[in-house]
């Protein structure tokens, strides 16, 4: 939780406004499934659970070369 003493259980209304406070941190965030958006919301759930990331690099989806189709 946030700011909480961890010896101590926060109350259901404590925990409410840690998860307000965290949606309205994420909610104006632009996210698409590879964008930087995506990137930034993961970094902010990061500072609340452990949670390991690793980028992949992509390949590019059409080659430079002459066109050709398979299977003819």
């Amino acid at each position: 939780m946030i700011g909480h003493n961890l010896n101590s259980t926060p109350s259901l209304t404590e925990i409410g406004a840690d998860m307000h406070r965290l949606m309205t941190e994420m909610y104006p965030i632009c996210r698409s499934i590879t964008g930087d958006g995506l990137r930034e919301s993961l970094r902010i759930i990061q500072k609340h659970i452990p949670l390991e990331l690793h980028e992949v690099p992509t390949v590019p989806r059409f080659s430079t070369g002459p066109y050709q189709r398979s299977g003819t």
